[in-house]
């Protein structure tokens, strides 16, 4: 359960959303019963009500009818709490080869991959880093590319993503 709120609550970037975190847990056992795992969460206001992006993974995949059934799931929840007043839509995806990064772990999960990173402050007179995942020591994480090596903590990553490489092409 702890585990999980870390993953939501990172993946927010306004206040409401926080309270919708909290609220989303009540599905979680759907996740668990369907074998999926609550990847990230995007929550975006925008001029008309609200995009609500839940991620999901599984070992074995996931497609459009597991995206489906997970959207019922977490629908009937937030219906029943109720934790958004304005109008919203959701969205639920797979989390994809470019998948983001939501965590620390997901950054270890991933060492050595490509990956490009957009900062809060700069570090090194950089805000958005291309690179390689080097390590992860806790919430310090290093990416480095041919020309340095960057050191932050998660907390001043404002979007991570991993850019994958198919037979020797960027995606």
């Amino acid at each position: 359960h702890r585990k999980h709120y870390a993953l939501a609550r990172k993946a927010f970037l306004v206040l409401p959303a926080k309270y919708v975190a909290g609220r989303l847990f009540y599905a979680l056992p759907a996740f668990a019963a369907a074998c999926f795992v609550f990847w990230g969460l995007e929550y975006m206001p925008q001029k008309n009500g609200a995009l609500m992006r839940v991620y999901i993974d599984s070992p074995k995949g996931v497609g459009v009818d597991d995206c489906a059934e997970v959207s019922r799931e977490i629908s009937a929840t937030m219906d029943v709490e109720d934790p958004i007043k304005s109008a919203y839509v959701l969205e639920v995806s797979s989390p994809g080869m470019d998948r983001v990064l939501f965590s620390s772990a997901h950054f270890a999960t991933y060492l050595g991959q490509p990956v490009t990173v957009k900062l809060a402050q700069p570090v090194d007179g950089a805000r958005n880093i291309k690179g390689i995942i080097d390590a992860v020591e806790g919430d310090v994480i290093t990416v480095s590319n041919d020309q340095k090596s960057y050191q932050f903590d998660f907390d001043n990553v404002m979007k991570a993503r991993l850019k994958p490489v198919l037979d020797g092409v960027k995606k």
